[in-house]
């Protein structure tokens, strides 16, 4: 039985990454138009290839599969994958309706829905607008993008959206187009656009909760301390906002504390007749129109014994104990006034 479940994965792990079929050389591509012009030269020019794991091989697969639907169910009367060019930089439109609509799919999950339609890919149907209308095919292209969540397809109704083509991103597209074109006849990197810096996307920044820099960020701009507010994607704004908020809290906290302290004696002495009381369930003072009230989980929680550590360590040893353990070095933080002087 193992053998045969090792064979039945081994020719789904294949076919999957032969659905990409073979990784064609990188090239100037239409739909990354939008992007640093430097990133685009330095990534054909090495021939720069991300390594595509299953899950990426797997999401394209979808994407294989619901298209090979749409043409044979849905858009049989439109041209697939059709070429279009702009300042020699070539792209495929997933659909096209002669003269002058474009349809680009996107298979997604349900996931995805409350970031719809992604920046990236309205972009790139731009892009393939733009190419469009310099062939002089049309002065009016309209462009559509539909999402299949596959994990719910009747959802993919609500997620056909309406792309047009503004004046100031034909311009943009054909600026890069243009841009990208000359430098690569000259053998040349395009400048480092002036908007850009070492320390803000697209060079670095936070993506999806985690830091990220550029793979060419030492080419552009040498050698660079990343400052630690960029690291973390908080604004000194935000650090001041939230300081002033934290200052008044303990300027409050300094004229209440010891009516705070005496408020957690009062709670400690509840929890102390409660476990002297095993059987009393809640425990209720009352004074000057307030109530504490101190009363039991209705499910126990599970807790070491005091000592228990210590004393499993040496009657059973910790090497039998280390697999079960876990040793770290927990992260305090602080809020300090600049100036003060920094926490132990």
């Amino acid at each position: 039985m193992d053998a045969i479940v090792k064979e039945l994965r081994e020719r789904l792990e294949r076919a999957m990454q032969l659905s990409q079929g073979d990784r064609q050389p990188q090239r100037f591509r239409l739909s990354m138009l939008h992007e640093c012009p430097r990133y685009q030269f330095f990534v054909v020019a090495e021939q720069l290839q991300e390594p595509v794991g299953l899950e990426t091989s797997g999401h394209f697969l979808k994407g294989v599969l619901f298209e090979h639907w749409l043409r044979q169910a849905v858009f049989p009367d439109a041209l697939y994958q059709y070429e279009v060019e702009l300042e020699g930089i070539k792209g495929h439109v997933d659909f096209y309706f002669p003269p002058d609509v474009v349809v680009e799919v996107k298979a997604t999950t349900s996931n995805s829905i409350p970031f719809l339609p992604d920046y990236s890919h309205r972009w790139q149907v731009q892009a393939y607008l733009t190419a469009l209308k310099a062939s002089g095919v049309t002065d009016d292209p309209k462009g559509f993008l539909l999402y299949l969540i596959v994990d719910n397809p009747a959802l993919s109704l609500n997620h056909i959206y309406h792309i047009p083509l503004t004046p100031q991103a034909e311009w943009i597209l054909q600026q890069n187009a243009r841009l990208l074109s000359e430098c690569w006849q000259r053998g040349e990197p395009p400048p480092i656009p002036e908007r850009f810096s070492p320390h803000q996307p697209p060079c670095a920044g936070v993506a999806y909760g985690s830091y990220y820099t550029c793979p060419f960020l030492k080419r552009c701009w040498g050698e660079t301390t990343i400052p630690a507010a960029a690291m973390v994607g908080v604004s000194s704004e935000l650090v001041a906002s939230a300081g002033q908020a934290l200052a008044a809290q303990k300027e409050f906290l300094a004229r209440w504390r010891d009516k705070l302290t005496l408020a957690e004696r009062i709670g400690e002495r509840l929890r102390q007749v409660m476990r002297e009381n095993p059987d009393m369930e809640e425990l209720v003072v009352e004074g000057g129109g307030w109530r504490v009230v101190a009363r039991r989980d209705r499910q126990p929680t599970e807790m070491w014994q005091e000592g228990a550590k210590e004393r499993m360590k040496q009657d059973l040893g910790e090497d039998f104990l280390r697999p079960y353990l876990r040793y770290e070095r927990r992260i305090r933080v602080y809020w300090q006034q600049v100036g003060e002087e920094r926490a132990p």
